[in-house]
């Protein structure tokens, strides 16, 4: 929406995503409904008619054989490297970190970040995805560019002891990262956080440092954890502890800590991930392309932990779609226990309202209802992936990468319109993406 004040969409189906249980096997699903939007927030939700006639001068985009939901929240990833998706084959974590590395230390740039954002954008825009987090080098470049682009992110800024292109120490590390927390602190569309790679890479100082500063300006820490075994035999051989152990006892573990994977959880570790209140990201396809341990999702979605679903980079999960980890998510679910697997509306809400969450967004994005910011997405099921459409929960999860993703709005700026994208030129975005390739292979 450019040009009016305010417009109201129409569709033959709306799922708010307003379940309070995680776990739920249903959502609602309003048929015949409409939305109404003014500026960036979300007014109205009702029958189509009664806006209709509410609201008569407003402009109205009628999509008669669509799904309206809110815009997918991919709760972590690493943008930039979408220029490096399809180098390396799948493999374990180490062999594939040791490969990436060599090529991030001879290429990775301020450029190569806005780049490799850019197209990332547009991949996670042209499938349904409305907000993203981000942890990465660079996280000026990204964050510069996912405004100007008009998307929705939360960039969290590394913490290392290790010299990168971007900072040579810690200390580096931190000035830099506090300068671009200070710089989006009013911003409406990019939020910011602390993202320590893994707890192996970072000092007990430095972590207390995290922990102090992110209850002083109220950030998120966004890191992996409990991914592999020799992950967790690194820490047990420098520190003594499992790595949720040593950070529970650092101050890092709370409400603000979002946990990548944490598949690998003993019951002292468990009941310490419970006990805290922090949230846990699940991204399947990395998962089995590094053979890592998967997080056991319904487990902790049964013991009250919250639950995000995310990508990862497309250098290692292949793709920024999050429709496509959504029947992952649930087949891997069915391994870990056939008779319990993770209801498809329960993925659905991992990939909206538990994303959001998990970013503390919740207040503002992940369901759409009155008074959030204007994230929405139309699914047309005019579509052989999706008919025919017996139930809409199922369809949606099961059609994957192929859900046809026709109309997208961030905070109530039409982004997507017929499947193509409105004000990003594409074109520019694939040359540089070709330019890099070229690169790359020379």
């Amino acid at each position: 929406m450019t040009s009016v004040e305010i417009e109201i969409i129409s569709a033959r189906w709306v799922l708010p995503i307003d379940q309070n249980q995680p776990l739920a096997n249903k959502i609602t699903v309003l048929e015949n409904h409409a939305i109404v939007v003014e500026e960036r927030c979300i007014i109205a939700i009702g029958p189509s008619d009664e806006l209709l006639a509410r609201y008569p001068d407003a402009s109205h985009t009628a999509l008669n054989h669509h799904i309206l939901m809110p815009g997918l929240v991919n709760a972590h990833n690493l943008t930039a490297m979408s220029l490096l998706k399809g180098l390396t084959n799948p493999q374990p974590l180490p062999k594939w970190l040791n490969d990436i590395w060599t090529i991030e230390r001879q290429w990775l740039s301020e450029s190569f970040a806005r780049d490799g954002v850019a197209l990332g954008i547009a991949e996670m825009l042209l499938s349904g995805t409305t907000c993203f987090s981000d942890s990465y080098l660079f996280p000026n470049a990204s964050a510069s560019i996912t405004e100007s682009l008009g998307m929705r992110a939360q960039i969290h800024f590394p913490i290392s002891e290790q010299a990168s292109n971007w900072a040579q120490n810690s200390e580096e590390y931190f000035e830099k990262g506090l300068e671009i927390a200070d710089e989006y602190r009013q911003s409406a569309l990019i939020t910011t956080g602390f993202g320590p790679y893994s707890a192996n890479r970072v000092s007990n100082k430095s972590f207390e440092r995290i922990a102090m500063l992110a209850e002083e300006i109220d950030r998120p820490i966004h890191l992996y954890m409990h991914q592999h075994e020799a992950e967790i035999n690194d820490s047990i051989d420098k520190y003594g502890l499992q790595p949720i152990q040593r950070l529970s006892e650092l101050g890092v573990l709370s409400p603000r800590t979002q946990v990548i994977q944490a598949g690998l959880l003993d019951t002292n570790s468990e009941q310490l991930l419970v006990e805290s209140g922090a949230s846990v990201i699940h991204c399947p396809g990395a998962s089995l392309n590094l053979q890592t341990a998967y997080s056991p999702s319904t487990k902790l979605l049964k013991q009250g932990v919250n639950m995000g679903l995310g990508t990862d980079s497309a250098a290692c999960g292949n793709t920024l779609n999050l429709f496509s980890q959504l029947n992952l998510a649930v087949m891997l679910s069915a391994e870990a226990d056939i008779q319990k697997p993770l209801s498809c509306a329960a993925a659905l809400r991992m990939a909206t309202l538990g994303g959001a969450e998990t970013l503390g967004l919740d207040s503002e994005i992940g369901s759409l209802s009155v008074g959030k910011q204007a994230d929405i997405i139309a699914i047309d099921t005019q579509t052989p992936s999706l008919q025919p459409l017996q139930s809409i929960t199922r369809q949606l999860v099961n059609a994957g990468a192929d859900a046809p993703v026709s109309h997208v709005w961030v905070a109530g700026q039409r982004k997507v319109s017929d499947g193509q994208l409105v004000d990003i030129d594409l074109n520019a975005v694939l040359a540089k993406s070709d330019w890099w390739k070229k690169q790359l292979a020379s």
